[in-house]
């Protein structure tokens, strides 16, 4: 117990945890926003302002290193698991081509370069090219990459005879430009081109004789049958999936319907008793008027009632205290005489 009580002790003596890290920019970006801030001006500024302003400078750092990176990353298209630069050029040079021209073999090495810088600086999820190094790609100037663009796309717009057209009306004439190409190289190519099942590529169909044709054929047609089965799968493993969740919604939904169902028959009996009420209280108003003026004209007749009873008991009180006061001078005149004859009585016995 007591080292129980001493570990406390010593825990409650610890020096409370706290949470006030910070992110780190590196090295170079740091000394880059740190010239942009130089550059922006050298009068103090308030401590918010100045944060605000050092945000604002990261972020549009951020959007200019997020604008150097290839089309491909920016718009996030598929890229290859592997890769394989001898294979690729192996692949390209393959049959007559363009390719031996210096400016198309320029392009296609600079192709493979940036698909190489891709795969080290922005490796594939299930890649076997391993993040984390650094690219051979010499970096290019914003001012260079903006100027090279322009030039393209001046050039694109001439090329589709629309001189000084917008990217989104180039991008559509080249659509459809691509689509018509695309169209025609297929239906060229899937009749000089059979598929290989030792190599897994297409080759010339002069290179392969019939048992390697049928053996490509049979090998596309156990691939669509294996990933048919596996789609198979995956559909009913997503359809029992949907159907539990649809199964759940309709239950709820059934449930909110009964719930809907009650809450307007409750409303219904709601608004009949309302009617019924305001129908009632519509009567009892004028029931209650009638009522009311019932009891005034009772109240009048008794209230005259009483003033004429209070008129005549005054007047009965008024004629019986006259009646009282003659009775009294009757009384007082009887006993005058009664005296005067007992006077007169009493003077002749004398």
């Amino acid at each position: 117990m007591d080292i129980k009580q001493q570990l406390r002790q010593g825990f409650m003596a610890l020096p409370k945890p706290k949470n006030d890290y910070e992110l780190v920019l590196p090295e170079e970006e740091q000394e880059r926003i740190a010239e942009l801030v130089d550059e922006a001006g050298s009068m103090i500024e308030d401590a918010a302002d100045r944060k605000a302003k050092m945000q604002a400078l990261q972020a549009v750092e951020e959007q200019k290193a997020l604008a150097r990176r290839s089309q491909v990353i920016q718009r996030g298209l598929p890229r290859p698991i592997e890769f394989d630069e001898q294979r690729l050029r192996n692949s390209l040079d393959q049959g007559p081509s363009k390719l031996e021209d210096d400016l198309e073999r320029q392009i296609l090495d600079e192709m493979i370069q940036l698909l190489l810088h891709d795969a080290v600086v922005y490796p594939v999820a299930g890649g076997k090219v391993s993040g984390g190094g650094r690219s051979n790609l010499p970096a290019i100037e914003d001012e260079a990459i903006a100027a090279a663009k322009e030039m393209v796309h001046s050039e694109m717009a001439n090329s589709c005879g629309f001189p000084g057209a917008n990217a989104e009306q180039i991008k559509r004439v080249a659509v459809l430009a691509e689509e018509e190409l695309f169209k025609r190289t297929w239906e060229d190519c899937s009749k000089e081109y059979v598929f290989d099942a030792r190599t897994l590529s297409w080759v010339p169909s002069s290179t392969l004789d019939e048992q390697m044709k049928i053996a490509g054929l049979k090998h596309m047609i156990d691939e669509g049958r294996t990933n048919m089965i596996k789609d198979a799968n995956a559909c009913n493993k997503a359809e029992k999936k949907l159907s539990k969740l649809v199964g759940g919604y309709q239950a709820r939904s059934k449930g909110l319907s009964d719930k809907l169902l009650g809450r307007v028959a409750e409303l219904n009996r709601y608004q009949i008793e309302l009617a019924s009420f305001e129908r009632l209280e519509i009567n009892e108003q004028g029931a209650a008027t009638r009522r009311l003026e019932k009891l005034q004209e009772e109240v009048q007749t008794l209230t005259r009632r009483g003033r004429e009873g209070q008129d005549t008991y005054k007047e009965l009180v008024d004629a019986k205290a006259l009646l009282q006061t003659e009775i009294e001078d009757m009384k007082a005149e009887i006993t005058m005489r009664e005296v005067e004859e007992a006077n007169e009585a009493a003077l002749e016995s004398a």
